[in-house]
């Protein structure tokens, strides 16, 4: 029997997060003319071509975007996806895809409007739902979001993180515990360094890593893919054909399957892609930018990249593969063990490698966001300095807590930070709408010039 604790987890992680994203992505998607279709071309174009430069202290759109997607394009990719697979199916993939079409409208909205009402303090940007949320609901609210955020950082985007790397170092090296303790008190130690020094010193880091580690696990990927083309589009039509294979079984087992595919999908989708809890909408509004709707494009690009592209990848190498779900320990053994089918030893090491660079990366941008908060909450140093150190020393906690317990403190306060920010969105969805208008009367205007 589950402790009341699992039920909220569940609870919250499942119809709260099904529903909740869904329901308000389709408000949002018919507020918006279906803005992910329509402006899907355009986002891309944005983030190929239209990043505006930092001017006067500001972070430029490239580095909000890479401190977006390196907490976006964590563990999540690799350890979420292989747990989905285990816990719901490959119909679970079908799903992330669902919620991540649907996430791509929440995301343009969240950032637009952590844009729309940023603030400056000491000459910097600074924004995010516990500022737009002050301005729909009222200040209270604004502080709810901001402590559950906190708490969020050091479950969602700390120690899940470097538990979940600590586990494939331990899995693929012969070090001995103490001795990958030691490394992670120095990662600890450098991310405290990391933090002091502001959103400013984050992005500086973020822009060199996400690029890198992006490009080599993709790398990754695409060779296995070229080197089995058979068995990965196997994989990837049973993606499609298990979300709906309930018909074979008995009605009430086959409903449970598809619910329980349904929810473990749209939840790994929103741990990975963040769409709906108002994490990356802070890094944006840092950001040097044309108009709140043009950096909301932003986020159009962010859920694509890493659910459709990222996750789905991550899912056919382990599906192609016919790794046993049994056989592994956790979620990143699994991954490890679908690539060494192609690469062997080698691909232990370097996968090991780059989900250390990936939980690096995830743990900076979300100790940016948690900074933002405080500042929100309070401004004053010692209290930003107080939350550096408390932050830092849980990047060496998380390495020996309970794996399925901070999956469980991941799910509940993602559930959480969901709640007050989607409500924010709905009752700000007037002007999420004129501000789309005000992108489209651009684009216009744009296509008349050019004529």
């Amino acid at each position: 029997m589950q402790n009341p604790f699992s039920l909220l987890s569940v609870f919250l992680s499942g119809p709260v997060m099904v529903w909740g994203v869904s329901v308000i992505g389709l408000f949002i998607s018919f507020g918006t003319r279906f803005v992910q279709i329509r402006m899907f071309a355009q986002s891309v174009k944005t983030v190929l071509f239209g990043m505006k430069k930092g001017q006067n202290g500001q972070i430029s759109s490239f580095q909000a975007v890479t401190a977006a997607l390196s907490g976006t394009i964590g563990t999540g990719n690799i350890a979420g996806v292989a747990i989905a697979l285990a816990a719901g199916g490959a119909g679970a993939i079908f799903w992330m895809w669902i919620s991540a079409f649907l996430g791509m409208a929440v995301k343009f909205a969240e950032i637009t409007m952590a844009v729309r009402f940023r603030e400056r303090k000491d000459g910097r940007f600074v924004g995010g739902p516990m500022y737009y949320l002050t301005h729909a609901v009222g200040r209270c609210t604004g502080k709810l979001f901001a402590w559950l955020c906190i708490c969020s950082s050091f479950f969602v985007g700390n120690m899940v993180q470097a538990n979940t790397a600590f586990g494939a170092l331990l899995a693929i090296t012969p070090i001995a515990p103490p001795a990958l303790m030691c490394l992670f008190l120095v990662l600890s130690i450098v991310t405290g360094i990391v933090l002091a020094g502001g959103m400013g010193r984050i992005v500086s880091v973020t822009q060199v890593l996400v690029p890198v580690m992006a490009a080599v696990y993709l790398l990754g990927c695409i060779v296995v893919i070229v080197l089995h083309p058979a068995s990965c589009l196997k994989a990837l039509c049973s993606i499609v054909t298990e979300a709906f294979s309930f018909q074979s079984m008995a009605g009430g087992i086959g409903g449970s399957m598809l619910m329980q595919a349904m929810r473990v999908g749209c939840t790994k989708g929103v741990f990975t892609n963040e769409a709906g809890l108002g994490s990356a909408p802070i890094a944006h509004a840092a950001a040097e930018c044309e108009s709140p709707a043009v950096q909301g494009l932003f986020g159009v690009f962010e859920v694509f990249f890493d659910t459709i592209v990222m996750c789905t990848l991550t899912a056919v190498v382990i599906l192609s593969s016919g790794v046993s779900f049994d056989a592994a320990a956790n979620g990143i053994s699994i991954t490890l063990a679908a690539f060494a089918q192609t690469f062997g030893e080698t691909a232990r090491i370097l996968l090991g490698v780059s989900v250390l660079f990936f939980a690096f990366a995830a743990i900076l941008s979300w100790g940016g966001y948690g900074d933002s908060c405080i500042l929100f909450l309070n401004g004053k140093r010692h209290a930003r300095r107080f939350y550096h150190v408390l932050y830092a020393a849980a990047v060496f906690l998380g390495a020996v807590f309970p794996v399925l317990s901070l999956w469980e403190l991941a799910d509940l306060f993602n559930g959480l930070m969901m709640i007050p920010n989607l409500l924010g969105l709905i009752l700000l969805l007037p002007v999420v709408k004129e501000e789309t208008c005000r992108l489209n009367q651009t684009k216009t205007t744009a296509l008349c010039q050019k004529k």
